[in-house]
């Protein structure tokens, strides 16, 4: 008995000239106790979280089968998550 194929099975070539999109999200989380006097209500310890998705949208690759690679995202978004790691 021959088994049907998989409805989920990838093929590239069905993606080839197709306009992809590729979502990203990073998430920061940050806690901090404010220098403030002990009377005020933000002087205990709180934070802050910060969610930031990026997007990339293009036409798949016809070699690769793919639009782009996640580390070449995650390589491009780094030094700004730095500057956003460092004021939280």
């Amino acid at each position: 008995m021959m088994r049907e194929p998989s409805r989920f099975t990838f093929h590239a070539s069905r993606f080839i000239n197709y306009e992809m999109e590729l979502r990203k999200r990073f998430i920061r989380g940050g806690a901090f106790a404010a220098a403030l006097p002990k009377a005020h209500k933000c002087r205990r310890l709180h934070g802050h979280s910060f969610k930031v998705d990026i997007v990339v949208a293009g036409e798949c690759d016809a070699k690769l089968g793919w639009l782009m690679d996640y580390a070449d995202i995650t390589a491009a978004f780094k030094p700004i998550w730095e500057k956003i790691d460092t004021i939280t």
